[in-house]
């Protein structure tokens, strides 16, 4: 049975989970106390690769202490310097997790400071996720600790934060995007005007009224492009080359990066029914593997 929540189709509502993410630093019970407070039946924890993670005995410590609460701890290795980066997994775990139906909580107070501002923008650009902070009690400098000795020591509260909506662009224009930057790969650099438009026609982005002058079908279908590039264009995400004939149109750098963070999947419930056992750093792995998961 599907259930939708959010606008979204998603799996039986009777079985969701409570499921946190939280990033790895150097603390233990800033990370675990609200996943046992809050009796959640999961917890996403993102740290750097385990060969730079200083903090490695700490994850082990916050796995040990959760899966003796029988709350499973699904570790995901990323960089926590890069922005863009921080925001394309979150904002895949979001959407996987949204679509499975479960609910969301964000701790923004662990970590470093580049992870608290990403986590609280993406939680700020997706409907229906909880962001929480963890005021802590005593705070000690990290040069004066060894393992496990941590940063902070004790709970004084937690308190989630107030619910502030950022406008994200229509996914029309994410697809648009979409679009661009997966035919700069297949045609070397360049899309022109003419396949792009047969591409958002398959994608369903560009569905004008039939016309039996093929003419007129053409022009409609120019026009409902350009006013999509149009705003793109005014967003610095795209440019459009000046010649008045073969138009081309390439991605910028803010496109791309704009991609990774607000691309919406639309992920086929089928599919994410397939491989819902899977940890959620094998299903996000395979969202970058053409054909695995679906884009509507």
């Amino acid at each position: 049975m599907q259930i939708t929540r959010n606008g979204i189709e998603t799996m039986n509502e009777l079985f969701k989970e409570k499921v946190h993410v939280a990033f790895l630093g150097w603390e233990i019970e800033r990370i675990v106390q609200p996943v046992i407070k809050m009796r959640a039946t999961r917890l996403i924890l993102i740290c750097l690769p385990r060969e730079e993670e200083g903090a490695w005995k700490y994850l082990l410590e916050i796995k040990r202490i959760l899966e003796g609460e029988k709350i499973t701890v699904d570790v995901i290795e990323t960089s926590l310097y890069k922005m863009v980066s921080l925001l394309e997994i979150l904002n895949k775990i979001f959407q996987v997790e949204t679509r499975l139906g479960n609910e969301i909580y964000i701790n923004v107070s662990a970590g470093t400071k580049i992870t608290a501002c990403a986590s609280t923008i993406a939680s700020m650009s997706t409907p229906g996720i909880t962001a929480y902070y963890v005021r802590t009690k005593d705070y000690y400098p990290r040069n004066h600790m060894t393992f496990p000795q941590t940063l902070t020591k004790g709970i004084k509260e937690i308190f989630a934060l107030p619910e502030c909506q950022i406008d994200v662009p229509e996914g029309k224009y994410i697809k648009v995007l979409f679009a661009i930057e997966r035919g700069e790969k297949e045609l070397g650099g360049k899309v022109y005007l003419k396949t792009l438009i047969e591409d958002l026609k398959n994608m369903k982005v560009i569905n004008v009224r039939p016309n039996s002058d093929p003419r007129k079908q053409a022009s409609s279908e120019y026009m409902a492009m350009n006013k999509l590039l149009k705003q793109l264009q005014e967003w610095d995400y795209i440019n459009i080359s000046d010649k008045r004939r073969n138009k081309y149109i390439t991605i910028t750098r803010k496109g791309k990066d704009a991609v990774k963070m607000y691309l919406d999947y639309e992920l086929d419930s089928k599919v994410i029914e397939k491989h819902h056992k899977q940890s959620i750093k094998e299903i996000i792995q395979l969202m970058d593997v053409p054909g695995e998961l679906k884009l509507d």
